[in-house]
């Protein structure tokens, strides 16, 4: 990635209730349409539970997004999606921001 931070210009994608298996549909309808070169920052901060298909979706998303040209940032991540994260390894695949400064992987 060229820079550590998304563009001021880019798409937000703001997230409530539950990432389970329930609602990854709706949450890959929605991130499909936001593909094009430039930024797509997917917002946490609402998301009150997160389970494996939710796991899934974000690491499915952001291989999409390379493939598009589109960089995927995720922002307000709760500190148990953090920790979920982690504990599935996906901290250091996901470009995760923290506070103003987005955590670089690898």
């Amino acid at each position: 990635m060229s820079s550590k931070e998304p563009e001021s210009n880019s798409e937000v994608i703001l997230l409530t209730g539950d990432l389970d298996m329930a609602a990854v549909d709706v949450f890959r309808d929605r991130i499909r349409g936001a593909f094009s070169p430039g930024d797509l920052i997917i917002d946490l901060g609402g998301v009150g539970f997160m389970d494996s298909s939710g796991l899934s979706a974000l690491l499915v998303a952001h291989v999409d997004c390379e493939k598009s040209g589109t960089r995927l940032f995720l922002r307000n991540v709760p500190p148990r999606l953090q920790r979920l994260l982690e504990l599935a390894g996906l901290n250091d695949v996901l470009n995760i921001i923290i506070g103003d400064v987005e955590a670089q992987p690898g």
